[in-house]
């Protein structure tokens, strides 16, 4: 609930195309081409998250998972990038950032990624999954590899109705969507060629043109419709379904996603075995508690 509205307070938006561009970047199992890409993932009146700026966040805490479809994405991205980006910034508005208790927060996520690289160095490289293990985990997690419902619409967004019935009347004598990319306000219509692939996550971003979209026929020219940000002229191209993919598209996906679980057992155990071995050595500091947890 407080993160919601600190969203709301920093009139949080994400951006539907790079998160896509991330969620793709995480099925090839490749986030280099990400790594110094400037586009916005997150805007907001604090400034920005780029793609390079959550990749940078995303490896550093070794995140190999939640990244199935936008919607784990998007939750994935809120816990690990948004929450911790808004609760910084709003330290630093207040003038909190440099108190103890703020530089404690860093200095603990500082800790994790170490503990990270000790994963990495003590339990990755002595993991053994054979391509059983790897069908075996595909079969039992069929929601991971599922493509969630979408639609793939050509659409052109205008600044005014006078403007889009113009252009519709082009479009209705045969001018492709894609010449008009550049009349488009959207930021990636030249990119896309007016071309975009809508999830059920943009009816929270886009209502009225998700409503609108949801509801067009196949084929069919569609507006002007008022929507968000102007005057909206679609046509619906393609809906499609739930589906599972298919496991010889995913097999990679699927062994980076068994890894990071074995992994993540395997860091349990070490733990544990590291507790347990010097349990006698291990002193409470009662003042330092108290003065971490005061209640």
């Amino acid at each position: 609930e407080h993160f919601e509205l600190l969203r709301d307070a920093f009139e949080v938006r994400l951006h539907e195309d790079a998160l896509e561009q991330l969620v793709a970047a995480y099925k090839l199992q490749d986030l280099s081409s990400l790594a110094a890409d400037p586009l916005p993932l997150y805007t907001c009146d604090g400034g920005e998250i780029t793609l390079a700026a959550a990749v940078k966040v995303l490896q550093e805490q070794n995140i190999g998972t939640g990244f199935a479809n936008s919607d784990q994405a998007a939750s994935t991205l809120e816990r690990t990038v948004l929450n911790p980006f808004l609760i910084k910034e709003t330290a630093r508005r207040a003038g909190d950032y440099e108190k103890p208790v703020i530089r404690h927060l860093q200095k603990t996520k500082e800790e994790e990624v170490l503990l990270n690289g000790l994963k990495a160095a003590a339990i990755t490289g002595k993991l053994d999954i054979s391509e059983a293990d790897v069908r075996r985990y595909y079969d039992s997690h069929p929601k991971v590899f599922s493509h969630e419902p979408a639609v793939w619409v050509e659409e052109l967004l205008l600044p005014s109705a006078d403007e889009a019935e113009k252009k519709r009347k082009l479009l209705e004598a045969g001018t492709p969507f894609a010449d008009l990319a550049g009349e488009s306000l959207r930021s990636d219509a030249l990119k896309k060629a007016n071309r975009f692939h809508f999830h059920p996550l943009e009816k929270v971003v886009y209502p009225v043109l998700m409503a609108a979209v949801t509801n067009a026929p196949e084929g069919e020219l569609v507006g002007p419709v008022a929507v968000e940000g102007g005057f909206s002229l679609f046509r619906v191209l393609d809906r499609e379904d739930t589906s599972i993919e298919p496991y010889d598209q995913v097999q990679r996906r699927a062994l980076a996603l068994l890894r990071r679980e074995r992994e993540q057992q395997g860091l349990q155990a070490l733990l544990e075995k590291l507790r347990k071995k010097y349990a006698a050595q291990i002193r409470i500091d009662q003042p330092r508690l108290r003065e971490a947890v005061p209640d």
